[in-house]
């Protein structure tokens, strides 16, 4: 976002496995695509992700090995 309006758009599909994925899960994934696809934007930058989905929240609160191992191998924490 630059000055409340969004600076460009990014989207994917889910691969067969990951649409098993529960809904929390999808929603990390979805942070974790963004943070590869923009990284020549943010690339030391601080980044601040906004997310209304609060399990989510109050996970990536919790130090990495208290989170669920398939989170901690999306390598986002």
């Amino acid at each position: 976002m630059q000055d409340t309006h969004p600076v460009a758009f990014t989207s994917g599909a889910l691969a067969a496995m990951e649409k098993n994925y529960a809904l929390i899960e999808k929603e990390l994934l979805a942070i974790v695509h963004a943070r590869e696809r923009f990284d020549q934007y943010i690339f030391g930058q601080e980044v601040i992700v906004e997310s209304g989905h609060k399990p989510l929240e109050a996970i990536l609160k919790k130090p990495l090995l208290a989170a669920p191992k398939r989170f901690q191998q999306m390598n986002c924490l």
